[in-house]
């Protein structure tokens, strides 16, 4: 999804909204103004789009299951002291 970007618009529909330009460069929110293709900016931005590391499931499910587990253990080693 790098280089030019061109999504839902730009057909000449009265007050249609779209956003048009280079991912990592300029994109605009733009609106068609007429039928001839003339449209006004709404809004602009840089077009760097930030990336986050997402834990991934399987690692975070087994990691509660590990924290359940050991807690479950502590418990019943609680329960053996006061008997």
């Amino acid at each position: 999804m790098f280089g030019n970007l061109n999504m839902g618009g730009g057909t000449g529909v009265i007050g249609e909204r779209f956003f048009s330009g280079f991912v990592g460069s300029l994109l605009r929110l733009r609106q068609d103004v007429d039928q001839q293709g003339t449209s006004t900016e709404i809004d602009r931005n840089s077009g760097i789009i930030p990336v986050t590391e997402v834990p991934e499931s399987s690692a975070l499910l087994g990691s509660l299951v590990l924290l359940g587990s050991g807690s479950i253990w502590v418990l019943r080693r609680r329960q053996r002291v006061r008997s």
